[in-house]
């Protein structure tokens, strides 16, 4: 939940709530006022736009259930042990993948495109390890 303690266009200007609204691929804002409130689940995509003037307030409050966390990223997993792993794969279609971007960065700088036997073709994702 976030709770709108300030006062918008008098203490501050700017700093409203974004989220992401994916069919329109765009950004819907949220103006609040003091005193209102946003329910939100957390780990979904979420920002504020820049503060241009003076201090936002805001109290946020969060309800978690379950085992701490101490991920780098939006974790979903519910055990205690993050099993989340990063893949990013060639563009060029040769089926290159790795778990660090630096290296498919320079493999593809050098990439000519051809298939590797065995292994499909992505263009960025997401696994389980």
């Amino acid at each position: 939940m976030v709770f709108m303690l300030g006062d918008p266009g008098l203490e501050f200007d700017g700093g409203v709530f974004v989220t992401p609204n994916r069919k329109e691929g765009s950004f819907d804002r949220h103006v609040l006022a003091q005193g209102d409130a946003v329910f939100l689940l957390s780990h979904k995509w979420h920002n504020v736009e820049p503060v241009m003037r003076g201090t936002r307030r805001v109290m946020i409050v969060e309800l978690w259930e379950g085992v701490e966390k101490e991920c780098d990223h939006r974790c979903t997993h519910r055990g205690s042990t993050c099993t989340y792993a990063e893949y990013w794969h060639c563009d060029k279609g040769c089926g290159f993948t790795s778990n660090q971007h630096d290296l498919c960065v320079a493999h593809e700088a050098h990439c000519d495109g051809m298939q590797i036997s065995g292994v499909n073709n992505f263009s960025y994702g997401t696994g389980k390890t």
